[in-house]
């Protein structure tokens, strides 16, 4: 069924009232059917999901032009499922479909209800992620941007719990900030006598290059490595549990894949750490 309409205005399918009576809306994900946003708290379905498979489109049918939805949802990228406050609950009880075929929509072989109980049931980044991961497996898309993992290389990748990554970007920034760090103790000290090594300097300065292009790439394809090894994690740990009980299942999925601070401060604790390192070394052997 289409939206029903009173004197040339749309109304909510769920209570029949006017769509624009001032009280918050929400969009269907799929068909882009829109209302209330108290109706849909109710009863989390939309009024057209018997439509869904034959690739009904709201806006289309209704001749609505600006309502900002796409009727292709994961082809060219564009959904917003933030628009859901209980986002998670309703992926779970009534994953996407395909228009094409009716069937539920997989990032690479991983339910949507395994991949929302992985990012974080009541993490408020979640649908963000949801969106970003079924954009790259259904449409193909590589880029996307994210500024946390530009300004906070590696901590964010210990609170995503990307724990074999993040060590290894650890060892590697901190590898490439040693010249900087010799350079600056070494300016320090010369500064009253004489300019410091030019030809170190250089390195500082390849060093620095290539800090900032790894920062590129992680800004560019840091959500597309997490949604690589997101899956990974969640077929491993599928294999795993395939005979236990789903509540054992959703269970290790949160408490392997859940972000939290705890790894954050693991990280900061390593860093300090190879910090302490470089300065023993740098003491016993006198490099400096």
């Amino acid at each position: 069924r289409t939206s029903r309409r009173t004197s040339e205005k749309p109304v909510c399918d769920k209570c029949g009232k006017d769509l624009d009576n001032g009280e918050e809306k929400v969009y269907c994900p799929v068909c882009g059917t829109p209302v209330h946003k108290s109706c849909w708290e109710e009863d989390p379905v939309c009024p057209n999901e018997s439509r869904h498979t034959e690739g009904f489109d709201w806006e289309k049918e209704n001749k609505r032009t600006e309502i900002p939805r796409d009727p292709e949802p994961y082809k060219n990228g564009y959904v917003n499922p933030a628009a859901f406050e209980n986002f998670t609950e309703m992926i779970e009880n009534h994953p996407i479909v395909s228009p094409e075929s009716g069937e539920e929509l997989t990032c690479r072989g991983v339910k949507q209800s395994e991949l929302v109980h992985f990012l974080g049931m009541n993490n408020f980044s979640t649908p963000r992620f949801f969106t970003i991961f079924m954009n790259m497996a259904n449409g193909g898309k590589v880029l996307s941007l994210n500024l946390s993992a530009w300004f906070f290389m590696p901590l964010y990748h210990y609170y995503r719990r990307m724990t074999g990554p993040a060590v290894i970007l650890t060892l590697a920034s901190f590898i490439l900030t040693i010249p900087s760090l010799m350079y600056q103790v070494m300016f320090m000290r010369e500064m009253d006598t004489a300019m410091p090594d030019l030809q170190f300097g250089a390195l500082v300065s390849i060093t620095s290059y290539i800090m900032i292009l790894f920062r590129i790439v992680l800004l560019l394809f840091n959500d597309y490595f997490y949604m690589r090894w997101s899956v990974n994690k969640i077929l491993s740990l599928r294999e795993q549990y395939k005979d236990a009980s789903a509540d054992e299942y959703y269970a290790a999925l949160e408490r392997k894949g859940n972000p939290k601070m705890m790894y954050v401060l693991g990280g900061i604790s390593l860093i300090l750490f190879l910090v302490y390192i470089l300065n023993i070394f740098i003491s016993y052997t006198g490099i400096l």
